[in-house]
């Protein structure tokens, strides 16, 4: 009885640890990627598409919905092209959002966004020398 019980707190352990990734395109350039709630950090790859566009997970200027209390990884190789999550669209950094974000500005590297219970609802990633370069990001529970 005392192994089905190990294999038991195992199984609950291994199930509880997964993290799920949905990206969904919808055919049009602001297609989405969707970061299902789960333990641990989920990784976006953003790399720039010229000046037009970011490419997120290789969806031009993606729509993200983040969850409050998850951390999110952006990896980014975007050499010229300062990423950067803003309070508002446009490339004025002084609308830069600073609460959980680490590595805003980062053009080669990683930021990280622990987004905190008191995030607004949406806020926006932007590049701050191209406009057309910039999406929405959705903050649910």
């Amino acid at each position: 009885m005392k192994s089905l019980g190990l294999k038991y707190c195992l199984l609950i352990f291994l199930l509880s640890t997964l993290a799920i990734t949905s990206i969904g395109c919808s055919g049009d350039s602001a297609s989405s990627a969707t970061a299902a709630p789960a333990a641990g950090t989920t990784t976006f790859t953003v790399v720039n598409n010229g000046i037009s566009s970011y490419l997120i997970n290789s969806s031009a200027n993606a729509s993200l919905s983040l969850q409050r209390g998850q951390t999110y990884t952006f990896n980014i190789s975007a050499t010229g092209h300062p990423f950067y999550i803003m309070s508002a669209q446009g490339t004025n950094t002084a609308n830069a959002y600073t609460s959980g974000v680490s590595g805003n500005g980062t053009q080669s590297g990683t930021l990280i966004f622990v987004v905190p219970a008191g995030a607004p609802n949406t806020l926006y990633y932007n590049c701050s020398i191209h406009s057309g370069m910039t999406g929405v990001i959705s903050i649910t529970n």
